[in-house]
């Protein structure tokens, strides 16, 4: 039998989920957007810089593709992502 302690045992369980990987995702997409100018040229570079055919925007020589954008994003956002979940399960930080 089912009653509404247990049932309200698993919504406790499920949010908790929830927000742990909202938090991941915050913190991801933070970083990938930290991420994606670089490579990109500045407004001072000299105009001959790129190649016929290409934008005027586009990376001359790309720094970084963006597979390896994906993958550091990934990698930051764990390292931060776990630093502040050591913070949260040490009790330094209270949510």
């Amino acid at each position: 039998m089912v009653t509404g302690a247990v049932l309200m045992h698993y919504a406790d369980r499920a949010a908790w989920w929830a927000m742990i990987f909202g938090v991941y995702a915050i913190v991801w997409f933070l970083a990938f957007l930290m991420l994606l100018p670089i490579g990109l040229p500045y407004e001072d570079d000299p105009p001959g810089q790129i190649g016929p055919g290409a934008l005027p925007a586009a990376p001359p020589v790309p720094a970084l593709s963006m597979r390896a954008k994906i993958l550091w994003s990934t990698v930051a956002a764990t390292v931060v992502w776990l630093i502040c979940g050591g913070l949260v399960l040490a009790g330094v930080i209270r949510i």
